[in-house]
């Protein structure tokens, strides 16, 4: 597993731009909210101040730790994997879309 350090994603989410630098917190709060709908119970109690206190740091390898963790909580199989192959109509006459 690569080690990310805090100044590592501090820089990848800062723009190169930017006057000011964006906080950890502010920075944390936006990762959160992007996270993906099994985190959905994870983003309610963020806002409304309700985690439990190991969510709330600001160091982002603990963070990424807590989620991977969370994340195998809920999907203890892992996430399905899609079915890559393309869905084409059965129908004969559709033999030239299939090559």
């Amino acid at each position: 597993m690569k080690h990310f350090s805090n100044e590592t994603v501090d820089n990848y989410y800062n723009c190169l731009e930017a006057e000011e630098p964006t906080s950890t917190k502010s920075t944390i709060c936006h990762f959160i909210s992007t996270l993906g709908s099994e985190f959905e119970a994870i983003q309610n109690n963020y806002r409304i101040g309700n985690l439990p206190p190991e969510w709330r740091t600001q160091d982002w390898p603990t963070l990424l730790v807590l989620c991977h963790n969370y994340s195998h909580s809920v999907n203890p199989q892992g996430f399905a994997k899609r079915d890559s192959t393309p869905q084409y109509p059965s129908n004969n006459g559709d033999r030239a879309y299939h090559h």
